[in-house]
């Protein structure tokens, strides 16, 4: 796994992680919001071929949860 996907991985006060199928999900900490979402845009944005990042908005113009998806 690469450096990136290894740092998301880790504990943080931003998110928390959840295993799933094939990678794992950031389920954004409620205390941390605009953290999680300017994480979320940046991995957005960034061009990897480490990883597929599936965002799910909260319904407004932020997100409650990405799914990360190592190639």
């Amino acid at each position: 796994m690469g450096r990136l996907l290894d740092s998301l991985k880790a504990p943080s006060q931003t998110y928390a992680v959840e295993p799933a199928c094939d990678g794992f999900v950031l389920v954004a900490d409620q205390t941390h919001r605009a953290e999680f979402n300017a994480l979320v845009r940046e991995l957005l944005n960034r061009q990897t071929d480490e990883f597929v990042i599936l965002p799910v908005t909260d319904g407004g113009d932020g997100y409650e949860r990405a799914v990360i998806l190592p190639y």
